[in-house]
């Protein structure tokens, strides 16, 4: 059930993640910024942005050929020339990926989420990262009687 995006998939050569062999998989999108929708045509900021974003992201699949499932991905801004006030703040560097485990068999659930960036202003380079490791999933039990009753007698 899996919608592929308009873009460019390149298929970049096999690895092992996690003790499994999967497939790497590089996508380089025409719109994934842009939601669908059409572009206005003329000199909107918006749309430049969106086409800006658009032009420099890669997203990187690793994909489990024996399960059909995504295991781990990446996505990577590889420049940012096109935004605005380069002069005054510049974003040097966005990543963000995540990494699927099967905690429960036959239940893909995130282990991971990473983002990390980097801004540099006069004052200096900043860098922000943030991380989430998911652990200690359970699979829930549940049970339930269910009675019948008789509607009383007159």
């Amino acid at each position: 059930d899996f919608e592929f995006e308009p873009g460019n998939y390149y298929f970049a050569g096999r690895e092992e993640l996690a003790g499994r062999e999967v497939l790497r998989i590089e996508y380089y999108p025409e719109q994934l910024f842009s939601d669908g929708r059409d572009r206005i045509e003329g000199p909107d900021r918006d749309n430049e942005i969106e086409a800006g974003f658009d032009k420099t992201s890669l997203v990187t699949l690793w994909v489990d050929p024996d399960e059909y499932q995504i295991v781990k991905f990446t996505f990577d801004n590889v420049g940012f020339e096109f935004l605005p006030l380069r002069w005054l703040v510049r974003l040097d560097d966005l990543k963000a990926s995540m990494v699927m485990g099967q905690p429960i068999e036959g239940v893909w659930l995130p282990e991971q989420v990473e983002l990390t960036g980097k801004v540099t202003t006069a004052l200096g380079t900043y860098g922000v990262t943030y991380a989430r490791i998911f652990s200690d999933y359970r699979q829930a039990e549940t049970g339930a009687r269910i009675r019948s009753y008789a509607p009383p007698q007159d």
